[in-house]
Protein backbone atom coordinates (compact mmCIF):
# COMPACT_ATOMS: atom_id res chain seq x y z
CA UNK A 1 0.00 0.00 0.00
CA UNK A 2 1.61 3.15 -1.10
CA UNK A 3 1.44 6.29 1.32
CA UNK A 4 -0.45 8.50 -1.00
CA UNK A 5 -3.46 7.54 -3.23
CA UNK A 6 -3.15 10.15 -6.04
CA UNK A 7 -0.94 12.06 -8.17
CA UNK A 8 -2.27 15.57 -9.94
CA UNK A 9 -0.46 16.65 -12.64
CA UNK A 10 -0.98 20.53 -13.84
CA UNK A 11 1.00 21.66 -16.85
CA UNK A 12 1.01 24.59 -19.25
CA UNK A 13 0.41 23.38 -22.74
CA UNK A 14 -0.25 24.50 -26.17
CA UNK A 15 -2.77 23.47 -28.33
CA UNK A 16 -2.51 21.56 -31.58
CA UNK A 17 -4.90 21.84 -34.26
CA UNK A 18 -5.27 18.65 -36.84
CA UNK A 19 -4.87 19.89 -40.11
CA UNK A 20 -7.68 18.03 -41.27
CA UNK A 21 -10.11 19.84 -38.55
CA UNK A 22 -13.66 19.73 -39.50
CA UNK A 23 -15.66 22.90 -39.73
CA UNK A 24 -17.35 21.37 -36.19
CA UNK A 25 -14.19 20.69 -34.68
CA UNK A 26 -13.76 21.29 -30.79
CA UNK A 27 -10.70 23.69 -31.29
CA UNK A 28 -8.59 24.49 -28.06
CA UNK A 29 -8.08 27.51 -26.88
CA UNK A 30 -6.03 29.96 -24.97
CA UNK A 31 -7.16 29.05 -21.30
CA UNK A 32 -9.02 25.96 -21.90
CA UNK A 33 -8.42 22.84 -19.74
CA UNK A 34 -6.99 19.32 -21.56
CA UNK A 35 -7.88 16.57 -19.27
CA UNK A 36 -5.34 13.91 -20.72
CA UNK A 37 -6.60 10.83 -21.74
CA UNK A 38 -3.14 9.23 -23.56
CA UNK A 39 0.33 10.16 -24.78
CA UNK A 40 2.40 10.01 -28.10
CA UNK A 41 5.90 8.82 -26.64
CA UNK A 42 7.39 9.11 -29.89
CA UNK A 43 9.32 11.95 -28.71
CA UNK A 44 9.66 11.46 -25.01
CA UNK A 45 13.01 10.75 -23.23
CA UNK A 46 13.96 7.72 -22.30
CA UNK A 47 12.66 6.58 -19.27
CA UNK A 48 14.19 5.25 -16.11
CA UNK A 49 12.23 2.12 -16.06
CA UNK A 50 13.51 -1.43 -15.44
CA UNK A 51 11.84 -4.66 -16.27
CA UNK A 52 8.88 -5.32 -14.63
CA UNK A 53 8.22 -1.27 -14.73
CA UNK A 54 6.79 -1.05 -18.02
CA UNK A 55 3.64 -0.48 -19.09
CA UNK A 56 1.60 1.71 -21.68
CA UNK A 57 1.28 5.36 -20.62
CA UNK A 58 -2.25 5.28 -21.35
CA UNK A 59 -2.81 3.04 -18.53
CA UNK A 60 -1.18 5.28 -15.84
CA UNK A 61 -3.99 7.42 -15.76
CA UNK A 62 -6.78 6.86 -14.00
CA UNK A 63 -10.11 7.00 -16.11
CA UNK A 64 -12.64 7.53 -13.48
CA UNK A 65 -10.29 10.66 -12.36
CA UNK A 66 -10.58 12.00 -15.85
CA UNK A 67 -14.04 11.65 -15.82
CA UNK A 68 -14.25 13.27 -13.19
CA UNK A 69 -12.29 16.41 -14.20
CA UNK A 70 -13.88 16.41 -17.89
CA UNK A 71 -17.21 16.76 -16.22
CA UNK A 72 -16.14 19.75 -13.91
CA UNK A 73 -16.36 22.63 -16.10
CA UNK A 74 -16.47 25.17 -13.20
CA UNK A 75 -17.52 27.85 -16.40
CA UNK A 76 -14.20 26.74 -18.66
CA UNK A 77 -14.08 24.81 -21.23
CA UNK A 78 -12.81 21.41 -20.69
CA UNK A 79 -11.35 19.15 -23.55
CA UNK A 80 -9.71 15.66 -23.70
CA UNK A 81 -6.95 14.89 -25.56
CA UNK A 82 -3.85 13.18 -25.79
CA UNK A 83 -0.25 14.84 -24.96
CA UNK A 84 2.67 14.77 -27.13
CA UNK A 85 5.58 15.43 -24.77
CA UNK A 86 8.61 17.07 -25.95
CA UNK A 87 11.99 17.24 -24.90
CA UNK A 88 13.10 20.91 -23.78
CA UNK A 89 13.94 23.62 -22.97
CA UNK A 90 12.57 24.80 -26.26
CA UNK A 91 9.18 25.58 -26.78
CA UNK A 92 7.49 23.67 -30.67
CA UNK A 93 8.32 25.49 -33.48
CA UNK A 94 4.88 27.15 -34.65
CA UNK A 95 5.60 27.07 -38.48
CA UNK A 96 6.31 23.15 -39.00
CA UNK A 97 6.43 21.31 -35.59
CA UNK A 98 2.75 21.89 -34.39
CA UNK A 99 1.46 20.73 -37.90
CA UNK A 100 3.73 18.12 -37.75
CA UNK A 101 2.68 17.30 -33.94
CA UNK A 102 -1.24 17.39 -34.92
CA UNK A 103 -0.91 14.40 -37.40
CA UNK A 104 -0.65 12.41 -34.54
CA UNK A 105 -3.85 13.07 -33.19
CA UNK A 106 -3.17 14.63 -30.00
CA UNK A 107 -4.54 17.81 -28.92
CA UNK A 108 -1.82 19.48 -27.18
CA UNK A 109 2.60 19.61 -26.59
CA UNK A 110 4.29 20.14 -23.67
CA UNK A 111 7.59 19.66 -21.90
CA UNK A 112 6.87 17.36 -18.71
CA UNK A 113 3.58 14.91 -17.71
CA UNK A 114 4.86 12.06 -19.61
CA UNK A 115 7.60 10.69 -17.34
CA UNK A 116 6.06 11.70 -13.82
CA UNK A 117 3.01 9.89 -14.82
CA UNK A 118 4.57 6.87 -15.40
CA UNK A 119 6.62 7.13 -12.14
CA UNK A 120 3.27 7.61 -10.21
CA UNK A 121 1.37 4.85 -11.91
CA UNK A 122 4.23 2.27 -10.57
CA UNK A 123 2.89 2.63 -6.87
CA UNK A 124 0.00 0.37 -6.21
CA UNK A 125 -2.83 2.33 -5.72
CA UNK A 126 -1.85 5.83 -6.77
CA UNK A 127 -4.50 7.49 -9.16
CA UNK A 128 -3.12 9.59 -12.22
CA UNK A 129 -4.41 12.99 -13.10
CA UNK A 130 -2.78 14.87 -16.20
CA UNK A 131 -3.93 18.29 -16.54
CA UNK A 132 -3.05 20.98 -19.18
CA UNK A 133 -4.02 24.86 -19.19
CA UNK A 134 -3.40 26.04 -22.78
CA UNK A 135 -1.21 29.06 -22.74
CA UNK A 136 -0.87 29.37 -26.29
CA UNK A 137 -2.71 28.39 -29.39
CA UNK A 138 -1.85 26.44 -32.40
CA UNK A 139 0.12 29.58 -34.11
CA UNK A 140 0.46 32.56 -32.14
CA UNK A 141 3.84 33.76 -31.33
CA UNK A 142 4.63 32.78 -27.09
CA UNK A 143 6.91 33.11 -24.57
CA UNK A 144 7.71 31.55 -20.99
CA UNK A 145 6.85 34.89 -19.63
CA UNK A 146 3.66 35.10 -21.46
CA UNK A 147 2.67 31.55 -20.56
CA UNK A 148 3.42 32.32 -17.12
CA UNK A 149 1.59 35.78 -17.28
CA UNK A 150 -1.82 34.03 -18.44
CA UNK A 151 -1.64 31.28 -16.19
CA UNK A 152 -1.28 34.10 -13.19
CA UNK A 153 -4.67 35.86 -14.73
CA UNK A 154 -6.56 32.22 -14.56
CA UNK A 155 -5.54 31.13 -11.02
CA UNK A 156 -8.51 32.14 -9.65
CA UNK A 157 -10.83 30.00 -12.18
CA UNK A 158 -7.80 27.02 -11.99
CA UNK A 159 -8.28 26.56 -8.37
CA UNK A 160 -11.73 26.88 -8.43
CA UNK A 161 -11.78 24.35 -10.84
CA UNK A 162 -9.12 21.80 -8.57
CA UNK A 163 -11.52 22.52 -5.80
CA UNK A 164 -14.31 21.05 -7.65
CA UNK A 165 -12.81 18.06 -8.76
CA UNK A 166 -11.97 17.50 -5.02
CA UNK A 167 -15.50 17.77 -4.35
CA UNK A 168 -16.42 15.31 -6.95
CA UNK A 169 -14.34 12.35 -5.61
Amino acid sequence: MSAISGCWLCAAAGALKPPTASIGYDRLAVGDICVVDGFVTLFAPQMPLWGGEFQSPEDSLDKKLCDIARKATCGLRVHTGGHVMLLGPWFEGRKYDKRFLALTGAKVVGMSGLPEACVAALYSGVRVLYLCFVTNDDVEEHSHEENLARSKAASSELGSYLELIVSKI
